[in-house]
């Protein structure tokens, strides 16, 4: 008995640096598949990305007779690097990969592992950007070598995070009847990503008036780089030649949203303005002929709490 018991000895120990690959047998082969990255929103200011990574582990069947029930291997992940600093991937934590019996027949184990990435609202949103995973699977009980390290990209993108800046450069304007009052408002797109600006009329007009609200227009986010995130948006409001009224308090909705995804909105900005008719209709008041500038300025006038809306959007993930 103890003259096979040595023997046995000597032929693990003459087999086991075969197997690491001094004679041949390839080392352990250690794939990362396509990661899986799925965006929802944490908190209004933070998002978070569930990241699934796929991998297989595999290695030469001829260590086989030198695995038994238990034994385990240590998968490893380096820190995930991405490009852009307002990304935070924590490591994933180390995984344990307990061999079996069929485990060590078939020479391969299938797994996935899931950790998060988070997002910060200093991050330009709806823009991919590119992070990396890193792998290795460690010895196995001087049986299976360390695998060489695997890696695999992916993406993960801010949600669109919408706020609009408005502001009254034309507060009051006065025209006599028959003539178009012009209205600017100064727009700011404070977004994480592009929007589209458009205006609309909330509420009617006096009888006989009519507005025209100028068409939708798409600014870019300084988080992107863009210097076109101001534009100046002019209401032409068509006072009749025979209106009786003399003042109309008047009320625009500035909304935005993002241009790529529609469930990507900005709160809406409300804006209330006061047109003033004074003095007789022009003799040819068919044309348009435009009324006067009274109070040239106006302060910012938002419904909508634009503290809250600072960190405010909606998305269906």
């Amino acid at each position: 008995m103890r003259a096979l018991l040595a023997l046995a000895a000597l032929l693990l120990v003459a087999v086991v640096p075969a197997i690491e690959g001094q004679t041949g047998v390839p080392p352990p082969s250690f794939v990362l598949k396509t990661p899986t990255a799925t965006m929802q929103a944490l908190r209004p200011d933070l998002d978070v990305s569930d990241v699934s990574v796929p991998w297989t582990y595999s290695f030469n069947n001829a260590v086989t007779p030198f695995l038994t029930e238990g034994q385990s291997a240590t998968l490893r992940w380096s820190p995930v690097e991405c490009s852009h600093p307002g990304v935070v991937a924590p490591s994933p934590p180390d995984e344990v990969i307990q061999f079996t019996t069929a485990t060590a027949t078939t020479g391969r184990v299938d797994g996935v592992s899931h950790f998060q990435v988070r997002v910060a609202s200093d991050a330009p949103g709806e823009l991919a950007i590119t992070c990396t995973i890193r792998g290795q699977v460690g010895n196995v009980n001087g049986i299976i070598p360390a695998s060489s390290v695997a890696q695999a990209p992916f993406t993960v993108a801010a949600l669109y995070r919408g706020l609009l800046s408005v502001d009254r450069l034309d507060a009051i304007v006065q025209g006599a009847p028959g003539t178009v009052l012009p209205f600017r408002l100064k727009v700011t797109n404070l977004a994480n990503s592009e929007t589209k600006v458009q205006l609309r009329l909330d509420g009617a007009l006096p009888t006989g008036w009519k507005a025209d609200m100028g068409p939708a227009v798409v600014l870019g986010s300084k988080l992107k780089g863009s210097n076109d995130t101001v534009a100046v948006a002019t209401v032409h409001v068509s006072v009749p030649a025979n209106t009786t009224v003399r003042e109309a308090a008047l009320r625009f909705v500035v909304e935005g949203g993002s241009v790529k995804d529609d469930r990507g909105t900005s709160p809406p900005v409300v804006v209330v303005v006061l047109a003033r008719v004074a003095g007789t209709a022009p003799a040819n008041s068919q044309g348009a002929t435009p009324g006067k500038v009274a109070s040239a300025a106006g302060p910012l006038f938002a419904v909508g709490l634009l503290a809250v809306a600072a960190i405010a959007r909606r998305r269906a993930v």
